[in-house]
C-alpha cells in the first residue's frame, strides 16, 4: 500500500505543477499580447495621423523598405516608393483626410 501512496504523489504533483505552469504560462502570453497590442494600435493611430496631418516623411518611415503591396485604387502592385502616391494625389486636388475616432474591438 504505500507503494501506490509513492506511486500516485508523483502524478499529483506533475499534474499540479503541469496546471500550475500552465496557468503561468497563459498569463505571460496574455501579458505579451496585451503589449503587443498596444504596439500595433500605437502604430495604426500613427499612421492615420500621418495621413491626417499630410505628414509624408513620418508615414513614409513606418513602411518596410522592402514593402510590396496591392492598394484596392491600384492597377498593380507597388513598392514602398510608390507608397505616398494616393495621398498625394488626393490633396493636389484639395481634399483632405479626416480620420474617425476608432479603437479596438474587445472579444471575450
Amino acid at each position: 500500500m504505500p507503494n501506490r501512496r509513492i506511486g500516485l504523489v508523483p502524478r499529483v504533483t506533475t499534474s499540479l505543477l503541469a496546471g500550475v505552469l500552465l496557468i503561468s504560462l497563459t498569463g505571460r502570453i496574455e501579458a505579451q499580447a496585451s503589449e503587443s497590442e498596444q504596439t500595433l494600435w500605437k502604430l495604426e493611430h500613427a499612421y492615420w495621423n500621418y495621413v491626417q496631418g499630410n505628414d509624408l516623411p513620418a508615414y513614409w518611415g513606418l513602411w518596410h523598405k522592402d514593402f510590396l503591396g496591392w492598394p484596392s485604387v491600384n492597377a498593380a502592385p507597388v513598392h514602398k516608393d510608390h507608397i505616398t502616391d494616393r495621398i498625394t494625389a488626393e490633396t493636389s486636388k484639395g481634399l483632405t483626410f479626416k480620420s474617425v475616432e476608432f479603437r479596438p474591438l474587445r472579444f471575450k
